[in-house]
């Protein structure tokens, strides 16, 4: 069985490191934008590789719809280009400061630092108050932030659930990350998180949902 095959009973502490390679490394830019790529999981050093296919590598190859994370600012996907995007997996890049966010209309990586605003939990939520859900709640906000901010954005169907384990912005920075991996089951997009808390480098996985 192949990792992509694995996501829906991934849940529970991880045997396994998950490491992004390639453009899944790098931050948003003229030649890594958005959108449906190429990707292979390589079991190697111990843990998991998520990269792009290898001198032409076809086996177990997936196309995923990727999202990369720019600083300063909120990228973001809706449910319907994902839709259209034809992609069957969805991968964004790994936190070590910055937010994700999944309403019942898109899916967006809020960077740590927000352009034009504090670089703390109050600053990510104006922005994305502001930027992405144009002061319209969603009906759903699922979060995961890396301290307890956000908690006073609690409206429709709301949770938050903080990687950094609910430490100040500051206090635990560069020392806890995560990364997120969507899969779609039939018409429906479901979340999945590996969580490495204050440098622990097992992780454990659970599901947004």
């Amino acid at each position: 069985m192949s990792f992509w095959d694995e996501l829906p009973s991934l849940i529970g502490p991880s045997d396994k490191i998950v490491y992004l390679e390639d453009s899944f490394a790098l931050p948003a830019n003229e030649k890594n934008v958005q959108g449906p790529k190429w990707a292979c999981a390589y079991y190697e050093y111990g843990g998991i590789t998520i990269a792009h296919p290898r001198h032409g590598e076809d086996h177990e190859r997936v196309q995923l719809y990727w999202l990369p994370w720019s600083n300063g600012e909120i990228t973001k996907v809706t449910m319907e280009q994902l839709k259209y995007s034809r992609c069957d997996y969805f991968l964004t890049s790994t936190f070590s400061g910055c937010r994700f966010v999944e309403t019942d209309t898109l899916v967006a990586h809020v960077a740590y630092h927000q352009r034009g605003h504090s670089s703390d939990s109050t600053g990510r939520d104006i922005s994305e108050w502001n930027r992405l859900h144009g002061r319209v709640p969603p009906k759903l906000r699922r979060a995961m932030s890396f301290s307890n901010g956000g908690t006073a954005m609690t409206f429709g169907e709301s949770s938050l659930v903080s990687y950094g384990n609910g430490a100040p912005d500051k206090d635990t920075y560069s020392k806890s990350r995560a990364v997120v991996i969507g899969y779609k089951t039939g018409e429906t997009w479901n979340f999945v998180r590996l969580v490495y808390t204050q440098g622990d480098t097992r992780g454990v996985w659970s599901r947004f949902s």
